[in-house]
């Protein structure tokens, strides 16, 4: 259900920035000595990249891996067991960093249509630290999560059951 929900709102954050983009400055005609246009167009196709990106890596589970713990060293058993929270924990993640360059590509587009783009340009200059570190914060928060979740679910039937005694 997380996976659904997630990639629903990914889906409609791309569709946010493309009307945005289409509504604002156009696609094939750029406004003129604006190059927060240019980058805000540049930024969308960045986040459809990382979007597709985002759907396809639980196809190829053999390449996540999270510092030294790869999937492909799980037992098949504990494999089958997190691949729906690897589904998952992916999702939140592609939906996290669409929502980060859906708020840039907003951004970008008020300062390129601004009577004053430099002082728009001083106001995403001091609210970006806030918006990485917010990226930052939520990717490692998930990743803590899933982590977490991985470790109990892969360890829910190795404890021994001591019936020796009774």
């Amino acid at each position: 259900m997380v996976t659904f929900i997630s990639r629903v709102l990914t889906i409609c954050l791309i569709a946010y920035s493309f009307f945005e983009l289409k509504a604002n400055v156009g696609f094939n005609s750029p406004i003129p000595g604006t190059p927060s246009a240019t980058a805000a167009k540049l930024l969308f196709s960045i986040e459809i990249l990382t979007s597709i990106l985002f759907f396809v890596i639980p196809f190829f589970p053999e390449t996540i891996h999270f510092g030294t713990r790869r999937l492909s060293d799980y037992s098949p058993e504990d494999l089958g067991r997190i691949m729906p929270l690897v589904r998952d924990m992916i999702a939140l993640m592609g939906c996290i960093f669409a929502l980060y360059f859906s708020v840039n590509v907003h951004l970008l587009i008020h300062q390129a249509l601004s009577p004053a783009p430099r002082a728009a340009a001083r106001a995403i200059v001091a609210l970006e630290p806030w918006l990485v570190g917010g990226l930052l914060v939520a990717l490692g928060a998930v990743t803590f999560y899933y982590l977490r979740r991985f470790d109990a679910a892969t360890n829910s039937d190795d404890t021994p059951t001591d019936t020796e005694g009774d």
